[in-house]
């Protein structure tokens, strides 16, 4: 942008896309509620004849995640611009950080005579990188496909005896999932206290290995562990490999039929989307995911069961459209163990259920998550499951704040551009006014050690900021609120009648994991320091009659939300017998 342009733009009525004020993302949000059918019909639309194309299936474009795709985001972007028109409130100029945003927005005020100028804030540097990084992405998973083939099939060897058809669990293995050769549960918790040693030994756990930084060890303790795992690497072959890696070259050849969306032309959104995304490790895995699948039936290895960790993302589809078409009378169950956001890829589609790209079952933790799941689909098949990760919300409270202290629990997401939009709030909000005896606990995600989030944070770290330790339960039973977002515990938290805030984005879309019709006092979306401090006023000045009130709340929650883990619960999502 020019000098002379971007003052001129200072006297100007400017709509920033790239800063949006408060006003503009309350805005955003009520768009991004009401586009959510009309998109998932435009992405349906693109797949074009394509909805059995492996490589179409796990593209980013197709996945509909809002964490790597930048589509539905720019969807919305594009209905608030709309909103803002439709209001007689015309800006003068448009600022974007996407040069086909530009594209898009120029043709659309062409064709409508709307006299608006839209710039890209967007450096040359910035958009030399956008065509190189997927290039170096590219490089560098072919590097790491090389280094993982190589350390899983020659360093780590696992002799496996398969008497039985078997049974597989999906789950992520960190860094500390493991303690003495012990594996640490923290997807299926206690589920082994209602199998006997003979059933377990049908049972193994499928592991993604994710953000390891010492995988020699991870490995190691993979391979001397107590419990039994199948390691995919095993069964792949170095030209699965090479066909993941090729993924690329195939997704960019496809032509897509593009269609218009809020009267917008998205051909060049769409592009840039799939160029952006083009190398994302999530669709190569999800490859190698399929491949696996295809390489077991080769071994002939029977398998009655699989249970996907399932939050419809890439690297579940691949998983399960692969069993669906190496493993036809395999049953197969996607199990949402969590509580989470109303993503929308989380809502399975009416095409990816016509075209079988999903479980046979999906399973939640609580019968007030049946509906929701069904969004987009009614056929769907959901039934509900064991709470297994959220087996204490019924345990009588044993943990309570300290006496003239009141305790603020902050649960990060797994985010850290997000958890540091909380952290900056959370401390300009609380530490520039004057309030006595608060003490604030930091709770990282545990896919993040307090060491990166204090990394990420890049400011000297504020020394009342108490790292906190102990599992979740215990922390938040020790504490008066919860400031989170996104993560589930805002809803185990709720189930203890202890207040819950959200942090709504300062930036975009806000990820709010309790539901629709939990309207209660017991929780607050906050968005502004003065709305925070507010709240926090707010729940520190509870009475009784509140505090009781808000403990009734959470037993209603627990009733809907959170199905109590029985032996004939989990024998039965275990598709064992009695």
């Amino acid at each position: 942008m020019k000098v002379q342009e971007k003052r001129c733009l200072h006297f100007m009525k400017v709509l920033d896309l790239t800063n949006l004020t408060k006003d503009e993302i309350l805005i955003l949000n009520e768009v991004a509620e009401e586009i959510r059918e009309p998109f998932n019909t435009f992405v349906d639309f693109l797949a074009n004849g394509q909805e059995h194309n492996i490589d179409w299936i796990v593209s980013v474009l197709a996945s509909r995640n809002i964490y790597i795709s930048t589509l539905f985001f720019n969807c919305c972007r594009l209905g608030l611009i709309k909103r803002i028109i439709e209001r007689g409130e015309m800006p003068d100029s448009i600022v974007t950080d996407s040069i086909a945003m530009k594209r898009v927005l120029d043709d659309y005020f062409s064709q409508n005579n709307i006299l608006v100028n839209v710039y890209c804030s967007l450096s040359i540097f910035g958009r030399l990188k956008e065509r190189i990084v997927p290039l170096l992405r590219w490089v560098y998973w072919l590097y790491q496909s090389i280094y993982q083939y190589c350390f899983w099939n020659r360093l780590i060897h696992i002799n496996y005896e398969f008497t039985n058809p078997i049974k597989l669990l999906d789950m992520f293995v960190l860094d500390n999932n493991f303690k003495d050769n012990d594996y640490i549960d923290r997807y299926y918790p206690g589920i082994w206290d209602y199998v006997s040693e003979e059933e377990r030994k049908d049972f193994y756990y499928l592991p993604t290995c994710y953000q390891i930084q010492n995988l020699n060890r991870v490995g190691i303790e993979i391979k001397n562990s107590n419990q039994q795992f199948l390691i995919k690497e095993h069964f792949l072959r170095i030209q699965d490999y090479w066909f993941a890696l090729c993924h690329p070259y195939r997704l960019l050849k496809y032509n897509f039929n593009v269609n218009y969306f809020l009267g917008f032309k998205m051909d060049y959104l769409v592009a840039e989307d799939i160029l952006l995304n083009s190398c994302n490790y999530s669709s190569i895995l999800a490859i190698l995911n399929y491949l696996f699948v295809k390489r077991l039936k080769e071994e002939g290895i029977k398998v009655t069961l699989m249970i996907d960790w399932y939050e419809n993302q890439v690297n579940d589809r691949g998983l399960d459209v692969g069993f669906r078409k190496f493993y036809p009378d395999t049953w197969i169950v996607g199990y949402q163990g969590f509580i989470a956001p109303p993503l929308i890829h989380m809502k399975p589609s009416l095409l990816e259920y016509n075209s079988e790209q999903i479980p046979h079952e999906i399973m939640v933790v609580g019968k007030g998550l049946v509906q929701p799941v069904r969004e987009f689909c009614p056929e769907l098949n959901v039934t509900v499951a064991p709470a297994l990760r959220f087996k204490n919300v019924w345990r009588e409270r044993i943990y309570f704040p300290e006496n003239n202290t009141y305790t603020i629990l902050v649960s990060l997401p797994i985010g850290l551009i997000e958890g540091n939009e909380i952290l900056n709030l959370v401390f300009s909000a609380i530490y520039n006014k004057p309030l006595l005896n608060i003490r604030i606990l930091i709770k990282p995600h545990p896919t993040n050690s307090p060491t990166i989030v204090k990394r990420h944070y890049g400011k000297d770290w504020p020394d009342r900021l108490e790292i906190a330790s102990g599992n979740f339960s215990e922390c938040i039973e020790r504490s008066d609120l919860l400031i989170s977002n996104t993560s589930s515990t805002c809803m185990e938290t709720l189930a203890k009648g202890i207040p819950v805030i959200i942090i709504g984005s300062q930036s975009g879309l806000t990820q709010n994991p309790i539901p629709r019709n939990i309207e209660d006092d017991i929780w607050t979306l906050c968005y502004t320091e003065e709305e925070l401090l507010q709240a926090i006023l707010f729940y520190m000045d509870r009475d009784e009659e509140a505090i009781k009130r808000h403990e009734q709340t959470g037993r209603k929650i627990r009733e809907m939300f959170f199905e109590p883990v029985t032996r004939e619960g989990v024998r039965g999502f275990l598709n064992l017998e009695d």
